[in-house]
């Protein structure tokens, strides 16, 4: 929504991949609205998400 505002991003390493994977799909919805909240701040924001968040690593 404003010239000169970027979204930075790092990717997991394979390993990284591998230990996410350990790890389970636990979602936090809190983190999540307010990650939603921040972006929605400088970037248009759509979502489909429900309740449960569903995620491929």
């Amino acid at each position: 929504m404003s010239k000169g505002v970027t979204l930075m991003y790092y990717r997991f390493s394979p390993t990284g991949n591998e230990l996410c994977k350990l790890l389970g799909n636990k979602p936090n919805m809190q983190y999540y609205d307010q990650l939603v909240a921040l972006l929605s701040q400088k970037f248009t924001v759509h979502t489909d998400a429900t309740g449960s968040i569903h995620h491929t690593v």
